[in-house]
């Protein structure tokens, strides 16, 4: 058994080690490599440290196997060497880093007597893997509750909003022991059932949102002239504008193919991308429904209004369901954040796809296309 410096017992040490997954190098005080555990070949084959190289040697050889010095930012090989063996002559030194291979090593340095250097190193990936993975869980439960929150908020307002109102003018009529003008009940009940049906959409819409998003969901498709369709389209969305004084255009052309399709998912696609297109919609603006032959023989539905438009990552965050691009608490439009995701559901029953096409200052189109296989010819 070889002794180094006050006659320690190095294959012995080299044993014990590699039963905890410890390499070993052991550098003389002019850094050269007098001893190598055999447990350091097996986890470094490729470094090929030998007995008399110098750690100069030996890091320059390990910084081009690896590309060190880019890695780490160093203007060049020199200066990675420079402050690389400085690190290695500081006491007790520790490092933790990550090869080109995806490896993560630890390792230590320890002054001996004599002036000489240990080198210690363990294979630490399996543990960066477990931190990253409780990492990965921990940011996605993050996400979770945060989205439960935002969610909880969300349906707080948009349920509790209508139910107040139709709760206020119900109290209104009750208070008033028949006294109140025949107008004013009129108006009141007509505010008590606009209410209630927005009520109802928002439900719907969430269940429906739940049931269609289900592994097996079907819809029954048949042949519909897709102008009526619009048409009625239209008439729905209209007395909407009109107080908000957006002017809608028609501008479907005339015959266009009937389109294999449920005539009442069509019409819920395009009335929801209309109510979208008015409420982000200033006054005086306008507001288009049209349709389009796609060169691969599909169709597509497109509604464009001249609102405020959406940046990439807003249209990704429109797409998620009970999302809003506003905060919950100061957002200006109403709506639960399910219209969008909805639509994408809808459409893509029918083998199609939802294209947003948007940007800040110049508007949003919205395209719902429809694959060939849809289209009667």
């Amino acid at each position: 058994m070889s002794p180094i410096g006050d006659s320690l017992p190095v294959e012995g040490i080299f044993d014990a080690l590699a039963s905890i997954d410890v390499a070993v190098a052991i550098y003389d005080r002019n850094d050269c490599v007098v001893a190598v555990s055999p447990y350091y070949r097996s986890m470094f084959p490729e470094e090929e440290l030998t007995v008399g190289l110098s750690y100069r040697d030996a890091l320059q050889r390990f910084a081009q196997r690896h590309d060190r010095v880019r890695v780490l930012g160093y203007p060049d090989m020199e200066s990675y060497l420079d402050a690389e063996i400085k690190r290695h002559r500081t006491p007790y030194a520790h490092q933790v880093y990550k090869l080109a291979s995806g490896r993560w090593i630890e390792s230590r340095k320890v002054p001996l007597p004599d002036g000489g250097i240990v080198g210690l190193w363990r294979d630490i990936t399996v543990q960066k893997d477990a931190e990253a993975a409780m990492l990965r869980s921990k940011e996605a439960s993050d996400l979770a509750s945060r989205a439960k929150a935002d969610f909880l908020a969300l349906m707080s307002h948009e349920l509790r909003t209508p139910l107040n109102a139709v709760i206020g003018f119900a109290q209104l009529l009750e208070r008033s022991s028949g006294t109140m003008p025949v107008e004013t009940m009129g108006e009141y009940a007509g505010l008590i059932r606009s209410s209630g049906e927005q009520l109802l959409q928002t439900i719907n819409d969430i269940l429906d949102l739940t049931r269609l998003a289900g592994n097996g969901a079907n819809i029954p498709m048949a042949l519909v002239q897709l102008d009526a369709v619009t048409a009625t389209c239209m008439r729905i969305a209209e007395p909407f504008a009109r107080p908000r004084q957006v002017t809608l255009l028609d501008e479907v052309p005339e015959g266009l193919p009937p389109l294999r399709a449920d005539a009442a998912s069509l019409r819920r696609m395009i009335t929801h991308l209309m109510s979208n297109a008015v409420k982000m919609s200033l006054a005086g603006s306008r507001v288009s429904l049209t349709a389009e032959r796609l060169p691969d023989g599909g169709l597509a539905v497109v509604v464009a209004d001249d609102g405020p438009g959406m940046t990439p990552a807003q249209i990704q965050a429109a797409m998620q369901p009970f999302t809003q691009n506003d905060e919950v608490r100061s957002r200006r439009m109403s709506g639960a954040g399910i219209g969008l995701p909805l639509i994408k559901t809808l459409i893509e029953l029918h083998g199609g796809r939802l294209v947003l096409d948007s940007a800040p200052g110049r508007g949003t189109r919205a395209r719902l296309e429809f694959p060939p296989a849809t289209v009667a010819n």
